[in-house]
């Protein structure tokens, strides 16, 4: 739990938003942005010039690609019109800084992710990001910037501030050694962050509350307590943000993702705080770090997909109507999960999907299998077999001389026809009552589930103590 804002610290917040919405002018009037390189990191190459003047047309105000340097191979300053580049130093390196000209905004980002060395953070240690920082940043000021954004952060900030466990002291590390290096607390012109969403919620209360109350709020009492401090940061800068599942999979497709933008989007323009908002515009392969579609062009035809039509015109302010208004409910009853960079969700239940015999698709039945108690007879029978073979092996060659080598032969056998009939045992088990029942890998030492699916493990376990001999597989 978090102390709310007192009058103090609203009034405080105020003054610095005022102050912060001086930039809108100089990105083309608006927050709408988008991060998204045209580097081919080896899925193919993620934008081009006609996706950018396709988001000039529709309402885009600014673009930031991870470089110190302006414009990229291909791209011209026409191609840009009223759209602003955000330039940004990446990591944990002296790199070129261009002179601010068209279509350069005044702005530079500080250090991507510099809280985690996974999933694309840079990884930089405070001690070293200070001196980097000041070095860099003498640097920009002589090439005409005069508006810095903090290293963008992608973990959730301490419980003083957010209530959530287990989270990063970074960025209150990095400002308390900001404040104590001369020159350094008046270069702090706006504190970045980044905002990713594991399941793709979309009760208006429950993105309410994790998104703005949780991760912007927390980011506020931040800004309140260092100018408080003498700093003079005005506002807050949200560098990159798009759903990210986690073990669920539920912001895989463009769908998943609007239910949640939808209802995000419109409280990040409310929000007269956040002074900017960059989606992350990746999927089908592009990243190596982002498995999930959240693309905003479509990359056969270069045209908006319909996500992209909802962002820009969420974001611009034009009337949307939702394709889907029912929100999705999360239960009250399941445990809170907080882990890194993802944000704190509850956990939800996917919608329970159909799941298709193959014998029946094999004998032409168009994947829908024939109801009744027997119609699982088959997939059973093969899944049987395959256990036998290997338990028969197992004996055969000495691993069945114990328990643990029986139930590993076993297991083994399970997993095989898993994947030979391409089947999800999870989603099998789930219309047994079997939930969470993962099998592991045979015989290897490292474990095939996460530390955040054993905790969700043990947790079910805690409820359901009958299916515990399931979990002990694991």
């Amino acid at each position: 739990w978090v102390e709310p804002f007192g009058v103090n610290d609203v009034e405080a917040a105020a003054a610095s938003v005022a102050r912060g919405a001086s930039v809108l002018p100089a990105l083309g009037g608006g927050k709408c942005g988008v991060a998204v390189s045209a580097d081919d990191e080896g899925g193919g190459i993620p934008f081009n010039v006609e996706m950018l003047r396709l988001g000039a047309a529709n309402g885009l105000a600014w673009h930031t690609h991870w470089h110190a340097g302006s414009l990229q191979t291909g791209f011209s300053t026409e191609d840009y019109g009223d759209v602003r580049l955000v330039p940004q130093i990446w990591g944990d390196r002296l790199v070129h800084v261009d002179p601010v000209q068209r279509p350069l905004a005044g702005v530079l980002l500080g250090f991507n992710e510099p809280d985690q060395s996974k999933l694309g953070g840079s990884g930089v240690g405070v001690d070293e990001a200070i001196e980097l920082w000041m070095s860099s940043v003498g640097k920009a000021q002589r090439m005409g910037y005069t508006m810095f954004v903090a290293p963008s952060i992608a973990q959730s900030l301490p419980k003083r501030y957010s209530g959530v466990k287990d989270a990063s002291e970074w960025l209150p590390d990095f400002l308390d050694l900001c404040l104590a290096t001369s020159g350094c607390p008046e270069t702090i012109t706006f504190l970045g962050f980044h905002l990713y969403e594991p399941r793709c919620i979309t009760d208006p209360e429950e993105v309410r509350h994790w998104a703005m109350e949780v991760r912007v709020g927390s980011m506020k009492r931040l800004m309140a307590e260092y100018n408080d401090r003498g700093m003079n940061i005005q506002g807050l800068w949200l560098t990159e943000f798009a759903g990210r599942s986690d073990e669920k999979g539920l912001c895989r497709t463009l769908e998943q993702q609007r239910g949640w933008m939808e209802v995000v989007v419109p409280l990040l323009n409310e929000e007269p705080s956040i002074v900017a908002y960059s989606w992350f515009s990746y999927g089908e392969g592009r990243s190596p770090f982002f498995k999930d579609n959240a693309n905003l062009w479509d990359y056969e035809t270069n045209q908006l997909t319909t996500l992209g039509e909802a962002y820009f015109t969420l974001c611009d302010g034009r009337q949307y109507a939702p394709v889907d208004p029912t929100p999705t409910v999360l239960p009250q009853s399941l445990p809170v999960h907080a882990k890194a960079p993802q944000q704190v969700q509850r956990v939800e239940q996917p919608a329970e999907e159909p799941v298709e015999d193959p014998f029946a698709i094999a004998a032409g039945s168009g994947g829908s299998a024939s109801s009744g108690p027997w119609r699982w007879l088959p997939t059973f029978a093969v899944l049987l077999l395959m256990a036998s073979i290997c338990f028969g092996y197992a004996m055969a060659t000495g691993r069945g001389s114990d328990a643990d080598g029986v139930s590993r032969a076993i297991i083994a056998g399970l997993d095989t026809a898993r994947r030979w009939l391409h089947y999800d045992l999870a989603r099998l088990g789930n219309r047994f009552g079997f939930a969470h029942c993962q099998l592991c890998d045979d015989g290897v030492d490292d474990p095939l589930l996460t530390d955040s699916e054993m905790r969700g493990l043990e947790a079910f376990r805690a409820k359901q103590p009958e299916l515990a001999w399931c979990i002990e597989v694991c």
